[in-house]
């Protein structure tokens, strides 16, 4: 019996539940046998002792697949890899046997349900034409990130395998400068292009708008949008996901915080089961730097908008990095005091450096 597809609903994590029990009678022995059902067992509100206790069962995931390791971040389920990450600059020092270990890993039956493969470098050609095109065949959805991101788009587009349909490209947190894309990118070969997490310039956001009307199918999805888009295009260009935190301006501007991923989640909280991924409902929190009053999403900020799991929100002021940077802030009005919390709703004001925003 194979396994099925990665729960995305509690109808198909039912669908676990009978392949796990086919695992308990038919491979009993087998160690991922009891890390998946303990994973099972081990539900969405569940208390902190019940979520370390599978942890601590499923820890050995982490020790697997040797120099992989080294060179990648794995986001877990269910004993296969959901998420994987090659980590910054490797390619810059990434030898041929590590490159060698990368590929035998994305061949592996642990990455067989594989949905997203980020490539998290100054990318290159070389290391595109390797890992790339070796994606298996669940994966459609792949992430650039990089400090540039004028890419080539025909090399990009010709080393990703027929059945990626989505494409993201995201700038490093580190650079504050306005990126630029090739509006080329814009094709009918994809289902989604995803800019929510890459600070494109307005001229680069006229580009893809003008690019999506000569398209018919594909989606655009933006991390900020200064006007209404037109109306032949408007349900296929984009503004944030809806587990974003977005905010709008009375001008109409738009700025959207995406939500951070798996790998983040699973950075701060261990590893994280199935019923929570499913469920989101696991703590989130959005650090912020702000600039002009619009705010970015950047580690080790100073501001701090938390989601808690039963999806209550709220925002602080502290002095979280090595800057001290100090963001004046107010909430419907009242300005925080350094490491005040307060909370943030749909439809509160908020004020950054004297701008205001509507959280939507």
């Amino acid at each position: 019996m194979d396994a099925p597809p990665l729960p995305r609903s509690r109808d198909e994590l039912g669908a676990w539940g009978v392949y796990s029990d086919w695992l308990l009678e038919h491979r009993p022995d087998d160690w991922r046998t009891a890390i998946i059902a303990l994973e099972l067992a081990t539900p969405a509100d569940a208390n902190r002792e019940a979520l370390r206790r599978f942890q601590r069962v499923a820890r050995r995931l982490h020790f697997a697949h040797g120099i992989a390791r080294g060179v990648a971040t794995f986001g877990w389920c269910l004993t296969h890899i959901r998420t994987l990450r090659v980590r910054p600059n490797v390619s810059s020092w990434l030898v041929p046997r590590a490159v060698d270990a990368v590929e035998e890993l994305l061949r592996d039956p642990v990455c067989a349900r594989l949905e997203e493969f980020l490539l998290d470098a100054n990318v290159n050609e070389p290391l595109w034409g390797r890992l790339l095109p070796a994606v298996p065949g669940s994966c459609t959805r792949v992430v650039l990130r990089a400090a540039d991101l004028r890419l080539d788009t025909s090399a990009v587009v010709g080393a990703l395998p027929s059945h990626v349909r989505t494409l993201a490209l995201e700038r490093s947190p580190f650079t504050w400068p306005l990126a630029d894309v090739d509006a080329r990118l814009v094709d009918d070969r994809f289902d989604e292009l995803d800019f929510r997490r890459t600070a494109l310039s307005p001229v680069a956001r006229m580009r893809i708008t003008a690019a999506l009307g000569s398209t018919r199918r594909v989606r655009v999805r933006l991390g900020a949008i200064d006007a209404s888009p037109p109306t032949e295009i408007r349900d296929r260009l984009l503004v944030g996901a809806p587990e974003d935190l977005v905010l709008r301006d009375d001008a109409g501007a738009v700025v959207v915080l995406p939500q951070p991923s798996l790998l983040v989640g699973q950075y701060e909280r261990g590893l994280l089961p199935a019923a929570l991924q499913v469920a989101r409902a696991f703590n989130v929190r959005w650090g912020l730097r702000v600039r002009d009053g619009v705010p970015r999403v950047r580690p080790r900020a100073s501001l701090v908008v938390r989601r808690d799991a039963d999806g209550t929100m709220s925002v602080r002021v502290g002095r979280a990095d090595p800057l001290f940077e100090r963001v004046a802030v107010a909430v419907n009005g009242r300005r925080l005091r350094p490491f005040e919390r307060a909370p943030l709703g749909r439809g509160d004001r908020l004020r950054l450096e004297g701008r205001e925003w509507n959280v939507v």
